[in-house]
């Protein structure tokens, strides 16, 4: 075997930003989603490497690239749950082992994956690569200038020559795509050949010196996204499905780092067309999860994909990121025709002061208008909210409050809500020094502060939002639209959240009635 794949560990933890923990339902420390619930009141076994229901595109991705260029390789999806498999893989002597840092987002988060791959094999070269990488990349561009990178030193990679911080990696793949170089890595390797011919790497000599070889940017084809799905073995196929339309963004919201240094391109229609189709035929899959953020990003769009998912999804539910203007009366039928079960809109806020500072070019009144609309072809909602941009106050926290307590309910679908703090993240447009010096704001991640707020004072803004908004509930995963009718998922979307503030409150007895009424719910 060349190589073995390992696209990240299993996402039962969650956002590493998210609030879940505060404000969802848990059980013995235990996220109560429709499953877990299941398992809690004996309806269902204990969980399995099977109930991971979405598994991540950017490991098949590359199963599918690098075998249909005679490279032979195997594909860990979760590491932390197929250790088995993983172990079965390295009998087979593999060259390397490449790991994704989509789901990674800091030099941690990868030592807690590599700790284990040199548990099992310690002399194995590792190959690092994706958007963490990337990211490091560009900040090392930008050391010793007023960009502050020293705050990063610790989260990415290059800018801390200290051992201990990337030891573990034998090479870093530095281009945004880096799947040809990853393969140009493979076969210098099987043919005994120089690496340092190879372009986009970082590495690491004995005396721990830096170096890089030529860059060269990836500009590959859409084409070779195009999976042979009668290649890829079943096991790696799950009811829900990742697809991706897009890369890039070309829009510069002023909190979001995605943009930095990327490229936007749409895929072609005919192409994702195919893909669909490919994956309706496989009989397994039952929902497609499109992974862009700006896939539907203007109302023509919309009405192209919809059209297109009619014609080739042979009555595959969906779901998406869509960008709220273009969403419209003229097409809100097509998303529910097409199979549209779940809408993904990033809102933010509800002040049209801090949309504004955040350059979102979007306004509460057409949320208020969008959601009336999905909400009366039944489609579900699953809205984001940053709290504490700078310029945030208690009066625009009140205004967010108050759209969403405005937000239309008349149809079978759930609104769904997700709060963040704000994060100041390195490569987003606020993070740069003449931006922060509008705000007068300093810090980094999570340890910020401005004018009107700092990190921890939006944190606990952020948990009251549950408690002072009405009919809108936690997101407990994509999976529950596969295992349950809506109807049975919105009274238990409403109990949980009953359970929740009860607690909250300190009543004991509303969360034993609670309880019980959840209980005759789901064993109904």
């Amino acid at each position: 075997m060349d190589a073995i794949i390992i696209a990240g560990v299993s996402k039962s933890q969650g956002s590493q930003f998210s609030l879940k923990k505060g404000i969802h339902l848990t059980k013995d420390d235990e996220i109560m989603s429709y499953h877990n619930l299941g398992r809690h009141f004996g309806l269902k076994p204990a969980s399995t490497l099977a109930d991971y229901t979405t598994p991540y595109l950017g490991g098949i991705y590359l199963y599918n690239f690098l075998n249909r260029r005679g490279i032979t390789c195997g594909l860990i999806n979760f590491l932390d749950l197929e250790l088995e498999r993983f172990k079965d893989l390295l009998k087979q002597n593999p060259k390397i082992v490449a790991l994704s840092t989509t789901f990674l987002t800091d030099i941690k988060s990868v030592k807690s994956v590599t700790r284990t791959i040199r548990q099992y094999a310690p002399d194995i070269k590792i190959v690092l690569g994706g958007p963490l990488v990337y990211n490091s990349y560009l900040l090392y561009g930008m050391k010793d200038t007023a960009y502050d990178t020293a705050s990063c030193e610790q989260d990415f990679y290059f800018l801390n020559h200290a051992p201990e911080l990337h030891d573990d990696i034998d090479l870093f793949v530095v281009e945004e795509q880096g799947e040809t170089t990853l393969h140009q890595i493979i076969t210098t390797i099987n043919n005994r050949g120089d690496l340092s011919t190879v372009p986009n790497l970082a590495s690491y000599d004995r005396d721990n010196q830096l170096t890089f070889s030529e860059r060269k940017t990836e500009d590959n084809a859409f084409e070779e996204d195009l999976v042979d799905w009668r290649e890829i073995p079943e096991d790696y196929l799950f009811p829900i499905f990742p697809l991706r339309g897009s890369r890039g963004c070309p829009y510069k919201c002023a909190y979001c780092n995605f943009c930095h240094g990327r490229k936007f391109r749409l895929k072609d229609i005919d192409i994702a067309a195919k893909e669909v189709s490919a994956l309706a035929d496989t009989g397994k899959v039952k929902i497609i999860r499109f992974t862009d953020d700006n896939l539907f990003l203007t109302r023509e769009h919309v009405e192209q994909y919809c059209k297109m998912l009619i014609r080739s999804g042979k009555g595959l539910k969906w779901t998406s990121f869509i960008r709220a203007n273009s969403i419209t009366e003229d097409n809100v039928q097509l998303l529910k025709d097409s199979g549209c079960i779940l809408a993904q809109i990033g809102m933010e806020s509800g002040s049209k002061q801090i949309l504004k500072g955040m350059n979102k070019k979007d306004s509460p009144e057409n949320y208020e208008k969008v959601i009336e609309l999905l909400n009366a072809n039944g489609i579900s909602t699953q809205l984001y909210f940053i709290v504490g941009f700078p310029g945030e106050t208690q009066e625009t926290i009140d205004e967010t409050i108050q759209m969403i307590n405005r937000f239309s309910h008349k149809g079978p679908g759930i609104n769904h809500i997700m709060v963040f703090p704000f994060v100041l993240a390195p490569l987003s447009p606020i993070y740069l020094p003449e931006n922060r010096g509008e705000y007068h704001l300093s810090g980094y991640m999570t340890r910020w502060k401005h004018d009107t707020m700092d990190f921890s004072q939006a944190y606990a803004y952020a948990k009251e939002f549950f408690l002072r908004c009405k009919n809108v509930y936690p997101f407990y995963g994509i999976d529950e639209f596969y295992e349950v009718d809506i109807a049975k998922l919105k009274e238990v979307a409403q109990l949980r959240m009953q359970i929740r503030k009860a607690e909250v409150m300190d009543s004991p007895e509303g969360v034993k009635q609670g309880w019980d009424k959840l209980r005759n719910v789901m064993t109904s």
